[in-house]
């Protein structure tokens, strides 16, 4: 830290440490007005690749959010198998959102929309399940 504050007294740009700059996270697939299937693979990109990505899913036909397993992780890209309602949910709407850092610790099922999270993708809107 000694260094950062010399470096920025002198002029010098510095970049910040990792753990004080902000993980962003986006959702690259499926985009808003979308057709999705009951078992779908959903995309994005995150800033840190060591910041585990949460996918959750809103049926809009209720309050309730739906976390899916932790994505997976490769040079910045994650991706995850998430579930878009039940065998029965055809023509049913969705949104969803990805998290980092959420500020409870979430497991897999339902939860209050929406989880809070330091950092959070835009919300992916009007999907429509087959």
């Amino acid at each position: 830290m000694k260094h950062f504050i010399a470096l920025a007294l002198l002029g010098v740009p510095a970049a910040l440490p990792a753990s004080a700059q902000e993980v962003t996270v986006e959702i690259l697939q499926p985009e808003s007005g979308a057709t999705v299937s009951e078992h779908q693979t959903v995309r994005g990109r995150v800033s840190d690749q060591r910041a585990p990505v949460w996918l959750v899913i809103h049926p809009i036909a209720t309050n309730d959010c739906w976390v899916q397993p932790a994505a997976e992780i490769e040079g910045g890209q994650w991706f995850v198998e998430a579930t878009f309602g039940l065998p029965q949910s055809k023509d049913a709407q969705f949104s969803m959102r990805a998290i980092v850092s959420p500020t409870t610790v979430l497991q897999v099922g339902r939860v209050p929309c929406w989880p809070e999270a330091k950092s959070q993708s835009r919300t992916i809107r009007d999907l429509k399940r087959k």
